[in-house]
């Protein structure tokens, strides 16, 4: 759901996962497609991390052969929406990662 805060001035979509009545060991994950090589990457997001038992958010850049964590944020960040970024490059075509 979209905080009022920033409807209308982003458009696009968004994924929401509900963390409040999740049981434990409970994980969400996206995956992308697979990212071109030697190319700079600019991976930017808006998170809401609010409440108790929030856990971890995880970014990892994934090849074939290995998976790196590139960015982490832990616990409460309060009741709002928040910018994140990452930057992003491999030798070899990847995928990003995100893991809840």
């Amino acid at each position: 759901m979209l905080d009022d805060v920033l409807w209308p001035y982003f458009a696009g979509s968004y994924i929401f996962i509900d963390a409040s009545n999740k049981n434990p060991g409970d994980k969400a994950r996206l995956l992308s497609g697979w990212m071109e090589a030697n190319q700079d990457v600019c991976l930017q997001f808006w998170y809401h991390m609010h409440g108790l038992g929030i856990g971890n958010l995880s970014i990892f850049m994934k090849t074939n052969q290995t998976e790196t964590l590139v960015w982490r944020l832990s616990g409460d960040q309060g009741k709002r929406w928040l910018f994140g970024q990452t930057a992003l490059n491999n030798p070899s075509l990847y995928k990003v990662r995100c893991k809840q």
